[in-house]
């Protein structure tokens, strides 16, 4: 079980630094630089009967280049043993938001700007383990006068659980960018 979760963080850090390799392209592309929360408030279990259970992380992040910003949430999962147990689909359906947020500098109250939601159903029901990332559109307007973060929620409906839509997980967001 220690070497999968060390296998599945180096591959979260891979991912994250696609993520910012793959940023939206421009004149200064190669200077996209960000900020993530990458703790264990963001790690959970989903039960699927009649199936290995999956264990999630997600990873809300800001970036920024010049005067553009965007956030985006990295998840990624894997099956709680090995090799899985089951077949056919997890889920009727698996949602994933992320949230761009900005707030004035000293503030407490986040706004959310603008926001993506990414519906993964297809992609995590293809795979046992994987990456997805979820952008939201690039915003051009850096202002020093805000601060900016990267947040948002999974919400995910268990096939053959008679449970339909759970309430959103939301995520602990990003650590501000000044």
């Amino acid at each position: 079980m220690h070497l999968r979760r060390t296998l599945l963080a180096i591959a979260t850090v891979i991912a994250t630094l696609l993520a910012v390799g793959l940023a939206p392209t421009g004149a200064q592309a190669a200077s996209w630089s960000g900020r993530c929360y990458d703790g264990l408030a963001n790690s959970w279990k989903v039960s699927l009967p009649g199936k290995s259970d999956l264990d999630i992380n997600a990873m809300p992040c800001v970036y920024i280049s010049g005067n553009q910003l965007y956030a985006s949430v990295i998840l990624d999962w894997i099956e709680d043993q090995a090799p899985p147990v089951g077949s056919g689909h997890k889920f009727d359906g698996f949602i994933l938001r992320a949230n761009f947020e900005v707030r004035p500098n000293g503030g407490s109250t986040d706004t959310i700007f603008t926001h993506t939601d990414c519906n993964i159903t297809s992609t995590i029901n293809s795979k046992w383990s994987g990456i997805y990332t979820c952008k939201t559109p690039v915003y051009t307007g850096y202002s020093s006068a805000f601060d900016y973060s990267g947040d948002g929620w999974a919400q995910w409906d268990v096939d053959n659980d008679g449970k339909s839509w759970l309430t959103p997980r939301q995520f602990v967001g990003s650590p501000l960018l000044y």
